[in-house]
């Protein structure tokens, strides 16, 4: 549920940022890295709630050839497939976002290297972190090769 509720937010997020009106559906594709049956089964409420019409659920990669917004979340990436979409402030978000997230992979990073944390810490709170550093990781990719089909 909580890959559905940041794949909402994010489609939200996306819509606000860009002023396109609320009243408008907008058609959404999820390519997802994880079983897309838990997002398939929320179909419903994704559509409703983030005003997409058509929603398309996909698992692997998202093609190269799809071009439009990019929305990367923990379940994968959201495509809005949108006409007219500006590239030049899309690259702009997209740095943005990756500034971020290496801000975030360097506290991790720091705190995963100090030796005190690591042996002072539960195991289970070092694993979170370990985690977190993973995917963070895959969103700095992510987010690179974004901006590199961008242009």
């Amino acid at each position: 549920m909580e890959a559905v509720i940041e794949v909402i937010r994010s489609i939200r997020h996306a819509r606000t940022e860009r002023k396109i009106e609320p009243e408008r559906f907008l058609e959404a594709r999820l390519y997802s890295r994880e079983d897309r049956a838990d997002l398939s089964a929320h179909a419903g409420a994704i559509e409703a709630l983030a005003r997409v019409r058509p929603l398309g659920i996909y698992e692997g990669a998202r093609p190269s050839g799809d071009r439009g917004i990019v929305l990367v979340v923990k379940a994968g990436e959201v495509l809005l497939p949108l006409e007219g979409v500006d590239l030049e402030r899309e690259r702009q978000r997209l740095e943005k976002e990756k500034g971020l997230a290496r801000q975030e992979l360097s506290r991790l990073e720091a705190r995963l290297q100090n030796e005190n944390f690591v042996s002072r810490a539960p195991r289970e709170v070092v694993e979170v972190e370990k985690g977190k550093h993973a995917l963070l990781t895959d969103r700095l990719k992510r987010l690179g090769e974004e901006l590199a089909s961008l242009g």
